[in-house]
C-alpha cells in the first residue's frame, strides 16, 4: 500500500474521531429579553403624502414647488421634516424670502408644527436645544434690516412663525450640526 495514501487515511480517521468528540455544551446564562418595540421612522412616501395633505388644507396652488430635508430635530429617534416651500412667488415667497414648514414625525405620520416665513436658504440645524428641540438658524434678508442669520428657539409647542429681528452676530455657519437647502 502506498505510504502517502495510508498516512492520509490515518489523518482523516483521526480528524473524524476528534470532530465526533465535539458535542454541544449546554450554556446557562441570563435570559435575553426582547428590546422594547419602537415606533418606526415614517418613510419619505408618508412624508410626501403629509406634505400634499398640508398643501390641500392650505388650498395652495397645484404648481407649488418645494424641497424637503429630514433630520431628527427632537432626538426621539424619528427624522422630522423641514420643507422649504419655494414657489409660486407671491404665494409662498416674497421679496424677503420663502416659507419653511416644520413637520414632526409621530405615530407613523408627519404632523405640521408650524410655518415660518420669511426665510432664505440655507437653513441650519444648530447644536443648541430648547424645550427638547434643536435650534434652527435661518437667513433673513430684504426690507430695511441687515441680512444675516436669525436663531429660532423651540418654545415647547413650535418655533417662532416669524424669524426674530435683529439678526444675531453670534451665529457662525460652522457651528451648525447640519445645513439644508444651500
Amino acid at each position: 500500500m502506498n505510504p502517502f495514501l495510508s498516512s492520509s487515511f490515518f489523518l482523516f480517521f483521526c480528524l473524524c474521531l476528534l470532530l465526533c468528540g465535539c458535542g454541544e455544551e449546554s450554556q446557562e446564562g441570563p435570559e435575553l429579553l426582547p428590546l422594547p418595540s419602537t415606533e418606526a421612522d415614517p418613510g419619505d412616501d408618508v412624508l410626501m403624502a403629509s406634505i400634499h395633505g398640508f398643501l390641500k388644507e392650505q388650498t395652495a396652488p397645484a404648481q407649488t414647488r418645494y424641497e424637503y430635508a429630514r433630520f431628527d430635530l427632537n432626538d426621539d429617534g424619528k427624522r422630522d421634516a423641514l420643507v422649504y416651500l419655494k414657489s409660486p412667488y407671491g404665494y409662498w415667497c416674497g421679496m424677503e424670502g420663502c416659507a419653511l414648514l416644520v413637520m414632526k414625525a409621530e405615530h407613523g405620520q408627519f404632523v405640521p408644527i408650524n410655518l415660518i416665513r420669511p426665510v432664505r436658504n440655507p437653513v441650519y440645524v444648530g447644536a443648541g436645544i430648547h424645550s427638547g428641540w434643536h435650534d434652527l438658524a435661518v437667513r433673513v434678508a430684504g426690507g430695511e434690516e441687515k441680512a444675516g442669520e436669525s436663531i429660532l428657539y423651540f418654545d415647547g409647542k413650535k418655533y417662532p412663525s416669524y424669524p426674530p429681528l435683529p439678526i444675531t452676530e453670534s451665529f457662525l455657519p460652522d457651528q451648525a450640526v447640519r445645513t439644508f437647502f444651500p
